[in-house]
């Protein structure tokens, strides 16, 4: 299910694949059945029920959202920034080195901020700029995760060549690559009740599209994938209570980092539009149905 905000019109599209998810994150639910035709009397009647889809026990749900601004809108700045919690969001250590190579991670309450409550669409805005209402945009996935279980977010477009400067052994700060995209790797685990800790995962899909074998969910299966850059130094985990968000965007500073590649739209020769992913932490499942009638 993808929701699409421009504006003040809300469209509500069920899609088959999106760029930016990767397949088996999504949930889908459906009252279709198997019908039968009674010939004598032109009845049209439903003959079984769609079986329940069961939720794995302590499943987590995560709702993942997009939000899509103009570069340089004033609430992707310091309104944004000065109320979101970035002290504690993650370690001092992993902070430095995301703020070097162009991340900013923050932690937001179930009660966010009035700058974010804006950009989720959560309090109107109102503006005289047509083409800058017209470019805004949101979009949002609820995924549900097995425990131990990870997915991908694709957070950036496709790049036909791009030269990043990355967390490499010394002597290699600069590596180019074809046909890539970047990813966000997200595996949340729990730690107490309504208590979990969301890790992330940088990485650079890259090169031809080749059957291999690769790991999904702890498992080894075999699928066509591209090669994968794990920008394990990158790597950063926050902790969420139910209902408390991560943010995660780039830092516009420098146009070379691997941030402004995640996060940022080429229009041209500039970066017209920014990203930011915020993940919320909606539920942890019990035993039960995806689906059901009542």
């Amino acid at each position: 299910m993808l929701i699409l905000v421009t504006g003040t019109a809300l469209l509500l599209v069920t899609v088959a694949g999106c760029a930016l998810w990767d397949g088996g994150g999504g949930l889908v639910s459906s009252a279709l059945g198997r019908f039968a035709i009674d010939d004598h009397s032109s009845r049209i009647e439903r003959v079984n029920k769609l079986p329940a889809a069961p939720v794995p026990p302590n499943a987590i749900h995560l709702d993942v959202t997009f939000i899509e601004r103009p570069a340089g809108d004033p609430l992707l700045g310091s309104a944004l920034w000065s109320e979101i919690g970035q002290v504690g969001a993650v370690g001092t250590e992993n902070k430095e080195s995301l703020s070097r190579y162009g991340f900013r991670v923050g932690h937001a309450s179930s009660k966010p901020p009035r700058a974010l409550e804006r950009l989720l669409g959560m309090k109107s805005e109102f503006s005289d700029d047509l083409d800058a209402v017209n470019s805004k945009s949101l979009m949002t996935r609820r995924m549900i995760l097995p425990e131990g279980s990870d997915r991908e977010i694709q957070t950036s477009e496709f790049y036909s060549e791009c030269t990043l400067e990355l967390p490499l052994p010394a002597g290699v700060p600069t590596r180019n690559y074809e046909n890539a995209r970047c990813v966000l790797r997200v595996k949340p685990r729990k730690l107490q009740e309504n208590w979990i800790r969301v890790d992330f995962l940088p990485e650079i899909h890259y090169g031809e599209n080749k059957w291999r074998a690769v790991m999904i969910d702890n498992a080894w299966q075999s699928r066509t994938s591209q090669e994968v850059e794990r920008l394990y130094p990158l790597q950063f985990s926050v902790d969420l209570n139910l209902g408390e968000m991560a943010v995660i965007t780039g830092d516009r500073a420098d146009p070379a980092s691997v941030g402004q590649h995640f996060f940022f739209v080429r229009s041209g020769e500039d970066w017209g539009s920014q990203r930011i992913l915020v993940v919320r932490f909606s539920e942890l499942a019990r035993a039960s149905s995806v689906y059901s009638e009542r």
